[in-house]
């Protein structure tokens, strides 16, 4: 009786990968791939670094971003249009091997299950659109309501 409560359990229980997450990253934005990696610390029982992970991963992303709603159009132009997300998928993945790739490893090896990539997509999707309605919200503030044309 205990093994099928291990097992119901475990199939109930997935944790997001590293391809999971970077495609979540990469086609939705940057905030979808902090909640990802939290969830992940709270599966793996690291609730401070799920904390951490939520507040310096969403303050810095909407640094982040909020500095490239500003970036004038000029050198927005000069950077090639696959560095930001290689960049992105490359953070990410030294990030997720640095502390999570040995825990992902040895608890799919013990039969956990892989969070489906339906799952990742819905939740993406919900935070490209608050990424978008943020960097909206930026856009109207720095160039209608501050009028600071000087970064175009």
């Amino acid at each position: 009786m205990e093994n099928n409560n291990l097992i119901e359990k475990k199939q109930k229980k997935k944790i997001y990968t590293i391809g999971r997450v970077g495609f979540a990253s990469v086609i939705w934005g940057p905030l979808a791939w902090v909640y990802l990696i939290s969830k992940n610390f709270d599966f793996f029982w690291k609730i401070t670094y799920a904390k951490n992970t939520l507040i310096y991963g969403i303050s810095s992303s909407l640094l982040l971003l909020t500095f490239f709603v500003m970036l004038p159009e000029v050198i927005w132009n000069k950077i090639p249009n696959n560095i930001v997300p290689i960049v992105i998928v490359s953070a990410i993945s030294a990030f997720m091997s640095a502390y999570q790739n040995t825990l992902i490893t040895s608890h799919l090896n013990e039969g956990w299950g892989k969070q489906s990539g339906w799952k990742v997509t819905w939740i993406a999707i919900l935070f490209w659109l608050l990424t978008f309605l943020y960097a909206m919200l930026v856009y109207i503030i720095v160039y209608e309501v501050l009028q600071l044309d000087f970064l175009v």
